[in-house]
């Protein structure tokens, strides 16, 4: 029985798998028609299927805050750039910036030297410039980040805020979620 279940798990995760390219293509079309509210919609159904607790029940992407004191950043690193959602008032804005996965690995394994280190070096302020700028955050606002599985490592706390250039874990309160779904769950 125990066998079995495992293979069952493996054939799951490889159906999950062999899905994201799948799920990246529709979420990049529904961005190029500037349907951005139904981009990070699917998307996130997408990242909470591995956890079987959430409600698979549909939810507004851009009502998913309402009312709470949180801004959030949905990323996705597709081949040849990263495309990162703000959710906040409502609003759903998409800003894309031209970086390879494979260059955004190095840069995510980098900065995580570097803060090991005890170092904030050029891989993480450049970390920072692509991954938190280009949205305003307003003081006393919780930034909640939905990274992606390339993302997830990053030491976003330890990331130079791109206003001040202290941690950004001393700026903000900053959470982390593998979906909006799972955050919502969680602080409902």
């Amino acid at each position: 029985v125990e066998r079995a279940s495992l293979a069952s798990l493996e054939e799951r995760d490889e159906l999950f798998v062999a899905r994201e390219s799948v799920y990246h293509r529709l979420v990049r079309l529904l961005a190029d028609r500037g349907r951005q509210a139904e981009a990070v919609y699917l998307l996130d159904r997408w990242r909470s299927e591995p956890f079987p607790a959430i409600s698979p029940a549909p939810f507004s992407a851009a009502n998913v805050l309402s009312g709470l004191p949180v801004v959030a950043r949905v990323f996705l690193s597709l081949d040849d750039e990263l495309l990162t959602w703000q959710l906040a008032g409502g609003e759903v804005l998409l800003e894309r910036r031209r970086i390879a996965r494979r260059e955004l690995q190095t840069l995510v394994q980098s900065s995580r030297r570097e803060v090991r280190s005890g170092t904030i070096g050029a891989a993480s302020r450049r970390l920072s410039s692509l991954l938190l700028e280009g949205f305003d955050t307003p003081p006393g606002t919780a930034l909640l980040l939905v990274p992606d599985a390339i993302l997830f490592s990053t030491p976003f706390a330890a990331l130079p805020d791109p206003s001040t250039g202290r941690p950004l874990g001393m700026e903000k309160v900053v959470e982390l979620s593998p979906s909006l779904r799972v955050w919502s769950e969680r602080v409902s």
